[in-house]
């Protein structure tokens, strides 16, 4: 596989995003984790995107927080680190009963 894998550079957006990822450090909760995928604080390559004058094609549809205990799955259409801005809340155990 290695000749068929070509390693390809990183893109500077990802390696940012990653790099910012770093710098907050381990996720030990669900709001740790939402505020991770909700960071803004780069503003040329935020992890939250929304359409900006430099990039309209770039944004954040939807972030998804799959709870495998309780079998909810919340949609946050907005930045999810703002608390109390959940979309929808489907029970994932409807679907199979």
């Amino acid at each position: 596989l290695n000749d068929v894998i070509i390693q390809q550079k990183a893109l500077e957006s990802s390696y940012s995003r990653w790099r910012r990822g770093q710098e907050i450090g381990e996720i030990l909760t669900i709001d740790d984790a939402l505020s991770l995928l909700g960071d803004d604080k780069n503003q040329l390559f935020p992890i939250f995107r929304l359409p900006n004058q430099t990039n309209i094609n770039s944004a954040t549809l939807c972030t998804v927080h799959i709870n495998f205990l309780t079998l909810e799955l919340t949609v946050y259409q907005s930045n999810p680190k703002e608390k109390n801005q959940t979309t929808l809340i489907y029970n994932l155990a409807e679907l199979w009963s």
